[in-house]
Formats: C-alpha cells, structure tokens, sequence
C-alpha cells in the first residue's frame, strides 16, 4: 500500500462520511512529532528500505517517478489558490504536484498540491462544496487512520488562517510517514481541508502549514 493511496483514501471517506465512532479527544500533536523524531534517530526509515522486497522497491521507484522532478523543474514559494487559500513553503525545495489517477472529482471545488523535490514531503489542499460538520469529517479521518495501521491518531481542535478547525495526527510507522489534516470552514462558506504527509526528516511541513491564509498578499 503506497502513502499517496492513504491521502487519497482520506479524501474519499472525508465526502462520503461512511465511518463513523471514533473518537475525538483533544490532544497535542507533540507527541507524534517526538515519535517522528525518534523514528529518524533510530534510523527505522532506512531499516523499512533495507527490508522491502525487490517488488516494493520497483513500486517506491515508480511513485517517485510520477512526478517527473528534475533540476529544471520550476521551484515554489507558495502553495494554493484563490478559493483555496496559501501557505508559505519557506522551508526545503518544492514543486507543484498533481496526484496520479488525480482527486475524487466529488463535490471538489479546488485542489491544489506541492512536493519536496525529494519526494519526501507532500501538501495536499482541497475545498469541498457540501454540507459536513468537520467534527464528523475529523472522526471519519480518524476512523480510517486507525483502520490502516496507523498509530498515535490523536484529534484535536484548535485554529489555522484565523478558523476554527479540527486536526488529526497519525504515524504510520511501517512506512516511516506521518499524516497531519486540517479541516475547517472558511467565511467562503466552503469546506476546507489539508493534509501533511512527511518523513521523519521533515517535521518542519506541518509548522508550515500553520502559516496558512486565505490572502496570499498576508
């Protein structure tokens, strides 16, 4: 199971709101990012490689191969769009990335997405014309992290770009990634969402995200 099938899963169940039960308990995402820290000193990234099979590997080449990066791949300061709202990628190298097989086209108003040049980090962006609470979108993100061997699946609620929203933190430790998403309604009138998913060398991505605005002058 490649980590792009994980966004895109999200993505799918956060619309069609068909898991439900899980719990939101508010807690911090300090110690996901300490479990991602502590990932990367113990070196398990480099372990997960060592042991793959020979088929894994050829799949990993492939999915880094998609997005066709190479030095004269125009570099981005800014990730997102009008309807979707900006944020800043003041850290690491990236470029604009579109998703394979591309987004569920289902209620999507817009999508926007970057990656490091590494391929080691992604942003992924997307408003939603419908009706959901993001309370139950935050569940139902939740609810799939745990139901995909995820661990550490902490909620909590807090702000980004002056909104009220709802976060989600899992670590997928098989796979050395970490998942970060953001949901939350904006003065637009349009569901938002935001996800983060980043190797243990680049906890920086999800402070990033927090630098979120809907201005892009701000």
């Amino acid at each position: 199971m490649r980590t792009k099938h994980l966004r895109m899963a999200i993505v799918a169940v956060v619309v069609a709101c068909m898991l439900t039960g899980c719990s939101s308990d508010k807690a911090s995402k300090d110690g996901v990012v300490a479990k991602a820290q502590e990932i990367s000193e113990d070196n398990n990234k480099s372990e997960i490689i060592k042991d793959e099979t020979t088929e894994q590997k050829t799949e990993k080449s492939k999915e880094t191969s998609d997005t066709l990066i190479t030095d004269k791949t125009p570099r981005i300061t800014k990730v997102g769009s009008e309807i979707n709202g900006y944020i800043d990628l003041t850290q690491g190298e990236w470029v604009e990335f579109r998703e394979e097989g591309g987004l569920s086209d289902e209620g999507v108003v817009a999508a926007d997405q970057a990656t490091t040049v590494t391929n080691s980090a992604i942003i992924t962006m997307v408003t939603y014309d419908v009706d959901m609470d993001i309370d139950d979108m935050a569940k139902n993100g939740m609810a799939y992290c745990e139901s995909t061997g995820a661990e550490n699946v902490e909620g909590s609620r807090g702000t980004i770009g002056g909104y009220d929203c709802d976060k989600v933190y899992c670590v997928y430790p098989d796979y050395g990634r970490f998942l970060f998403t953001w949901y939350f309604k904006a003065d637009d009138g349009y569901v938002h969402y935001i996800a983060a998913e980043f190797s243990a060398d680049d906890t920086y991505v999800s402070e990033l995200v927090e630098s979120y605005n809907k201005d892009y002058a701000k």
